[in-house]
């Protein structure tokens, strides 16, 4: 399980505030942006994650659409 966590040990280890959101899709695969601030500074984050899920052509009727699995 740790190769999963490698994006966030920066984040773990320092204490700063971070988050990631869904974006949108790539060749039909699920694609994240993730962000990170200052140490104690989680409310600038929360906002900045909030316009970026609002500019998200992908963005609708405030839910993201689920990623559609093919066998």
């Amino acid at each position: 399980y740790y190769l999963m966590d490698i994006f966030t040990i920066p984040a773990n280890l320092g204490g700063f505030p971070a988050l990631s959101i869904p974006f949108g899709f790539s060749k039909g695969l699920p694609v994240g942006v993730q962000i990170m601030g200052k140490r104690f500074d989680d409310s600038k984050v929360l906002r900045v994650g909030r316009a970026v899920e609002k500019s998200s052509p992908y963005n609708e009727n405030g839910r993201f659409p689920m990623a559609e699995v093919t066998r």
